[in-house]
């Protein structure tokens, strides 16, 4: 017996003369019965039983065994029966995620009934959304017989919040847990840098900041354009201190070199900014020829935010002509690449993200906001051993530096050469983390 089901027994204790040709059960909630089951054939005195099946769940059921011969219908004693109780959808418990990484985590279940029937599968149901109304992704686990259950999902973005439920199903229907939620591990580098910031006495606790940092670093990585990158700092984190902490440190300097400024200088949602009178600059601890780099394979760029009161120069240290150096002056934007008279292009503006890159002997760009502004196909010289430095400068012809600038840095990077693909998922990228921290 069942909640749906039952098995009916009689038995044809003698044949009156002629084998049965019929035999089975009436059954129904009532004396009355109203239902019947049929077996056809020739059936001596013999103990038979019948299926009942499609029954009420918890119900009183009455039968009786008949047979039919030539001489008519033979009924047994009325029998009665309850079917089991009514199978009801499971229970189901979300549990908190464990071994929450930056890209997967395991998802953890317990199911405290499962309503009376056999679990037949069993999952779980997660998203960013925080109702589940979209972008749902379901694991199915299969069925299941003990009382929890975990599943491991991968492909998840680091840094991200992700909400989930438990869900089991059995004959009546579904059932499904509460909505969780946990935040997937940061990205190792965004951490790496975290920790580095840390490490100058500063921090990052800026609302936000922490999460857009993290999207930037995975959409690069995403974009193939991190592995590109040797050196970057975002200016982000609480204080001056913490631009000693480049996001990418590649190179032998651990820290960037800040010479001059003051902390007055620097807000997060503004940048970096220089000042009208003194010389103020900022010192990666690398050189032009760095080996992670190549002479037909580098790319340097900045952003700036303030329109021109003179000018803002990435370059290394000695006369411009001699080394590389993309620089924004009130009325022209220009790279060069080792020893060649470079490219430029007419900038009134001088506000935006700048990418000077050689990404073959015969490409060299000049991008101003992901769009290719100036280009040459001139083969460029060996790279000078200058160190880099980023300058609140502006420099005229081949004297050096002069005429300090107040204008306002967010970034700089350097590292190998992009493609015009990277420029435009680069200067993306960046626009979406500027937005995010308030710039």
């Amino acid at each position: 017996i069942t909640a749906t089901t039952a098995t009916g027994n009689g038995t044809i204790t003698a044949t009156g003369g002629a084998n049965a040709t019929t035999r089975g059960v009436v059954y129904g909630t009532t004396t009355s019965y109203g239902s019947t089951t049929t077996e056809s054939g020739s059936f001596a005195t013999v103990a038979f039983t019948a299926s009942i099946t499609s029954l009420t769940c918890n119900t009183l059921y009455h039968y009786a065994s008949y047979a039919i011969n030539t001489g008519g219908t033979s009924y047994g004693s009325d029998q009665t029966f309850t079917t089991g109780s009514c199978v009801v959808i499971p229970t189901v418990t979300t549990s908190a995620a464990s071994s929450v990484a930056a890209t997967t985590m395991t998802l953890n279940a317990g199911i405290s009934s499962n309503g009376g029937g056999s679990i037949t599968q069993s999952g779980f149901d997660y998203s960013t959304s925080s109702d589940l109304s979209t972008g749902v992704t379901t694991t199915t686990l299969g069925a299941q017989a003990g009382s929890t259950f975990s599943g491991g999902v991968t492909g998840l973005t680091s840094g991200t919040l992700y909400y989930f439920r438990a869900y089991a199903v059995n004959s009546a229907g579904t059932g499904y847990g509460a909505i969780v939620s946990t935040t997937t591990a940061f990205d190792a580098d965004v951490l790496d840098w975290i920790a580095r910031v840390q490490g100058q006495g500063s921090d990052v606790t800026v609302a936000g900041t922490k999460v857009a940092v993290n999207n930037f670093v995975a959409g690069l990585k995403a974009d193939g354009v991190w592995s590109k990158i040797v050196r970057m700092n975002i200016y982000a984190g609480d204080g001056l201190n913490a631009l000693k902490a480049p996001l990418k440190n590649g190179g032998p300097s651990a820290t960037d070199v800040l010479n001059n400024f003051v902390s007055g200088d620097y807000n997060q949602s503004t940048g970096l900014t220089g000042t009208l009178s003194g010389s103020k600059y900022l010192n990666p601890g690398i050189s032009y020829d760095s080996p992670l780099m190549g002479d037909s394979d580098i790319h340097i760029s900045l952003y700036v935010r303030t329109a021109p009161d003179s000018g803002i120069t990435m370059q290394g240290y000695g006369p411009p002509a001699a080394g590389l150096y993309v620089s924004t002056s009130g009325t022209t934007a220009f790279w060069t690449n080792s020893n060649v008279s470079g490219i430029s292009f007419a900038d009134t503006n001088g506000i935006g993200f700048y990418i000077g890159s050689r990404s073959s002997s015969t490409s060299s760009v000049l991008y101003k906001n992901g769009v290719s502004q100036a280009s040459t196909t001139s083969a460029g010289g060996s790279r000078p051993g200058f160190p880099m430095y980023l300058y609140c400068q502006y420099y005229t012809g081949f004297g050096g530096p002069n005429a300090t600038t107040g204008r306002t840095m967010e970034m700089y990077s350097f590292g190998t050469g992009l493609t015009a693909t990277d420029a435009v998922n680069f200067t993306n990228r960046y626009a979406t983390l500027r937005t995010a921290l308030g710039r």
